[in-house]
């Protein structure tokens, strides 16, 4: 059982749902399988350091994604990972925009069988004036699987971000927003 989002900074002020209980069966990175991207260059590095967020979980090892934008790119960045054999990926999102950059991303998160999965993202964009972006997440894993994400971004004035959750599967799913300028 696990306690969620038992600081002071709360998941759903204004809703008032705060510390839940959960159970989660599955909640370590257990593979070392990376993200599939293309058009834009990436760098992926299993992380053996503590990765939290305001949710309230704690990881031990994680796999970080880490992307600069320095450029506007006119099609969106496809970012798939394909979940298989009781996959359980833990990661961190890490996406840097330079002054007058523009990248819009879909991430797909996609079940190739019916065996339970865990997702777990931890997002930090952060932004520079003039950047824009657009963030789709696609969760595309089967109702056996848990999907829980934090949001937490910093943008700076004259600067825009726009976050699309598209929930088709999953049998658990959180999300949290932390947005700072």
């Amino acid at each position: 059982m696990s306690k969620l989002n038992s600081l002071r900074c709360k998941t759903t002020n204004g809703f008032k749902v705060n510390d839940l209980d959960i159970t989660l069966d599955i909640n370590e990175l257990n593979t070392d399988k990376l993200y599939n991207v293309n058009g834009i260059e990436v760098k992926q590095t299993i992380k053996n350091e503590k990765l939290t967020s305001k949710i309230g979980l704690t990881y031990s090892k994680y796999l970080e994604l880490t992307i600069t934008v320095d450029k506007t790119y006119s099609n969106p960045i496809l970012v798939n990972y394909n979940f298989s054999n009781r996959d359980s990926l833990v990661s961190k999102v890490i996406i840097n925009y330079k002054e007058n950059s523009s990248c819009d991303f879909i991430f797909n998160y996609k079940s190739l069988d019916s065996n339970k999965h865990f997702n777990y993202l931890v997002e930090e964009i952060n932004t520079c004036k003039y950047s824009n972006e657009s963030i789709t997440y696609i969760n595309n894993l089967n109702n056996n699987s848990t999907n829980i994400m934090s949001f937490n971004d910093t943008v700076v004035e004259e600067s825009t971000i726009t976050h699309n959750l598209i929930d088709i599967g999953g049998n658990i799913r959180i999300y949290n927003s932390d947005l700072r300028q």
